[in-house]
Formats: C-alpha cells, structure tokens, sequence
C-alpha cells in the first residue's frame, strides 16, 4: 500500500501535516507501519525536526535563517536534514557556501 501524498504524523509530541513526497523518510515510516500491523501515526522525537519541516514547506533558506549560532547545532540540523529530506548534497553545499560568503561580505 502506497503512503498518502500529506499524511498528519505526531512527532515528537507535535502534530504536522507532513507530505510524503516533500520527507520522503515518513513515506517509508508508514509502510513499515502498516506491514507491522501498527496503526499508530506518532514518532519519537526527531533533533531540530521543527526546522526540517519548514525546510521541506518552505525552502531551505529558512531552516539555516531560523538556527541558533551554534556549530554543533548546524550539524544536528545537517544530520536531520539528510535523514528525513531529499535535498541533495549540492543543494546544501550550493547554500552553505553562499551563507558562508554573505557572512564574511557584512563582517568587512
């Protein structure tokens, strides 16, 4: 059985109306579910899945725009956004890398 296109999935204690094909992880999520015998739509929390999500919604700008200035966090966020996303690695580079240069252009 095929995962709906928008599915609503409780993660991490918090209802969103996740598309299948924007996070493709939850897709798989629910098959496995259902080929279980599971009917539950919630999952455990995900680290910085707030932000995945609004990534998926909105572009990617946003999830970088809206972390907090630790590295440690970045890479959680990096983790995630490999994990659940289909952002390629070109993508994220492409955007690091412009992040990278407009931080170093305002601090001159």
């Amino acid at each position: 059985m095929a995962a709906p296109e928008r599915v609503e999935i409780e993660v991490g204690g918090k209802l969103y109306n996740i598309s299948t094909i924007k996070i493709p992880y939850f897709a798989s999520y629910l098959d496995f579910q259902c080929h279980s015998g599971q009917t539950s739509k919630k999952h455990d929390e995900i680290p910085f899945f707030e932000a995945a999500y609004q990534s998926a919604e909105r572009g990617l700008r946003h999830c970088f725009r809206n972390s907090g200035p630790e590295i440690t966090a970045y890479h959680t966020l990096c983790n995630t956004l490999d994990f659940a996303l289909t952002h390629s690695v070109d993508d994220l580079s492409t955007l690091l890398s412009r992040t990278s240069s407009q931080a170093r252009d305002t601090t001159k």
